[in-house]
């Protein structure tokens, strides 16, 4: 257990041993989690979103919707777009 000061502009300095368990230096940004009534400190570099991993998943679950759905139209007899239109009048029915 590490113990720091808060200083009358609400700044604490982080003790050696937990800015080296967090892996974090001058200039690096900390998140604040709150959790289980307290607050805990993480490197915020960790939580950083890959967008792009993000985008490659939303595209693979397009293609498996869409893939799932293959032949759907052609066993409910839907050839244009007014069939498209008949069906969902009888959905919202």
């Amino acid at each position: 257990m590490e113990l720091a000061r808060l200083t009358a502009k609400g700044q604490v300095t982080l003790p050696k041993e937990v800015r080296a368990r967090l892996n974090v230096r001058e200039g690096d940004k900390i998140v604040f989690l709150q959790k289980q009534g307290g607050f805990f400190l993480a490197n915020a570099d960790f939580l950083t979103i890959d967008r792009e991993k993000i985008a490659a998943t939303g595209k693979n679950a397009l293609a498996k919707a869409q893939n799932a759905f293959e032949g759907e139209a052609k066993r409910l007899g839907v050839n244009n777009l007014d069939d498209v239109v008949k069906l969902v009048k009888e959905a919202r029915i």
